[in-house]
C-alpha cells in the first residue's frame, strides 16, 4: 500500500489532521474539506466552544501542542500553501528573544527555549 516511510508518516499525519478538525464548524468546501478563507488567504475554522473564526494553521498546532500559542509564536506553512494545514506541512516559529545582552540573560533565555521547545521538537521531528 505504501511505497516509502514518508508516505506512511504523511498518512498518519493526515489522519491526525482529520481527527483534529473533525469537531469544527466549517463553511466552504475545498480539496475534500470545508473551511472559510480570510483576506490573506488563510483557512479559517470555528472550533466548538470558541465562538469565533480562527486561523486553522494555529488551531491545528494548538491541538498538537495541547495548549494555546504564546504571543511570540507563529505557525509557518512549509510549502507556502496557506490552506494546507496538515501537521506535516506546519512549523512552529518563535520571535522571542531576551531584552538584555548580558551573557547570563542569554543563558537563562536559552534554557527557557530548550525547556519549552525540546519536547515539541522531539514529538514533531524525531519520530
Amino acid at each position: 500500500m505504501f511505497s516509502s516511510m514518508d508516505e506512511v508518516l504523511e498518512a498518519i499525519a493526515d489522519s491526525e489532521y482529520r481527527e483534529i478538525i473533525g469537531n469544527l464548524q466549517i463553511s466552504q468546501y475545498h480539496a475534500g474539506r470545508r473551511f472559510k478563507v480570510d483576506d490573506d488567504g488563510y483557512a479559517l475554522v470555528r472550533p466548538t466552544g470558541r465562538g469565533k473564526w480562527v486561523r486553522e494553521n494555529r488551531y491545528v498546532m494548538e491541538q498538537f501542542l495541547g495548549r494555546r500559542l504564546f504571543s511570540h509564536e507563529t505557525v509557518h506553512h512549509k510549502n507556502g500553501v496557506r490552506t494546507d494545514n496538515r501537521l506535516t506541512n506546519l512549523e512552529l516559529w518563535s520571535t522571542y528573544q531576551p531584552k538584555g545582552q548580558r551573557m547570563i540573560d542569554k543563558l537563562v533565555w536559552a534554557q527557557e527555549i530548550i525547556d519549552t521547545y525540546l519536547p515539541i521538537a522531539k514529538a514533531m521531528y524525531l519520530k
